[in-house]
């Protein structure tokens, strides 16, 4: 089991995310990423 290292960012200024109103950078990209490809297959008639 891994340690939990708190407030560890790559960007110091950056307050955690669980304490902020939006997501961090990285994680807003990976959600739009993931969304899209779901929208994609809706979009093109191949939804699960």
């Amino acid at each position: 089991m891994t340690p939990v290292k708190p407030f560890a960012s790559g960007n110091p200024s950056q307050i955690p995310e669980f304490l902020s109103t939006h997501p961090n950078h990285e994680k807003r990209a990976e959600n739009l990423r993931a969304y899209l490809l779901k929208a994609l297959k809706y979009y093109n008639g191949k939804e699960d």
